[in-house]
């Protein structure tokens, strides 16, 4: 998408997704900018659902960033989710 657009893309995805078989070339081809490990948040819209199920609470995501100036191995970085909750 950074391509086509000349712009940054950025996807929230399951760390699971860095490391499967099936995508390791995928990553190899497309290698983002930064990758940003969250280290709490959980996929779920409980205002529609209801609680999130315990397997949605085990879950771990990162924002992955692409750039299209981007060359080499990406930055790594942790966010805490709590420090954008209001409350």
């Amino acid at each position: 998408m950074t391509r086509q657009t000349g712009g940054k893309t950025a996807l929230l995805l399951n760390l699971a997704s860095l490391c499967h078989p099936s995508r390791t070339a995928f990553w190899q081809r497309n290698r983002p900018a930064r990758i940003y490990a969250i280290d709490a948040v959980v996929c779920w819209p409980e205002h529609r659902y209801g609680q999130a199920p315990d397997v949605f609470t085990r879950h771990r995501y990162c924002w992955v960033v692409w750039s299209p100036d981007h060359h080499g191995a990406p930055s790594f970085g942790w966010l805490s989710a709590g420090d954008f909750r209001s409350g």
